[in-house]
């Protein structure tokens, strides 16, 4: 999960950058930090996916998590196409994006969180446990 979470943190930091590039150089370097980073994110989603469900019901999640994917994949150039023809530029475009992977890495560092903080407090109930007898 962490590894993902720094990739998507990378994509997001990524399209902040873009959304004020003017240069054709510049979106070479967009697209070649998209390409380097977005395919070990996208070959983490099964794992994240046993790491968050625990090995029960992954099946469910992943297929839930690519429907998803498929649906902003068919959805997404023409939301896109609509931004740019009101706001007149790919700025507003490249930003949404961004918060999409700031949203997800909040998610994940949430679950993250959680599950640290549960292991510390199972891990403090069996000191505890074991302090009685």
């Amino acid at each position: 999960m962490v590894a993902n979470s720094v990739a998507a943190t990378v994509l997001s930091v990524n399209n902040i950058i873009a959304a004020y590039s003017t240069s054709l150089t510049a979106s070479y370097v967009y697209c070649a930090i998209t390409g380097f980073v977005l395919g070990p994110y996208l070959a983490g989603y099964y794992p994240v996916n046993n790491e968050i469900m625990d090995g029960e019901n992954i099946d469910t999640l992943f297929m839930t998590m690519r429907f998803s994917k498929g649906v902003g994949g068919t959805v997404g150039p023409y939301l896109a196409g609509y931004i740019r023809g009101v706001t007149g530029s790919y700025y507003a475009v490249f930003l949404s994006m961004a918060s999409c992977f700031g949203v997800f890495v909040f998610a994940v560092s949430l679950l993250i969180f959680i599950r640290k903080w549960r292991g510390l407090k199972s891990l403090k109930r069996m000191k505890d446990i074991h302090a009685f007898n």
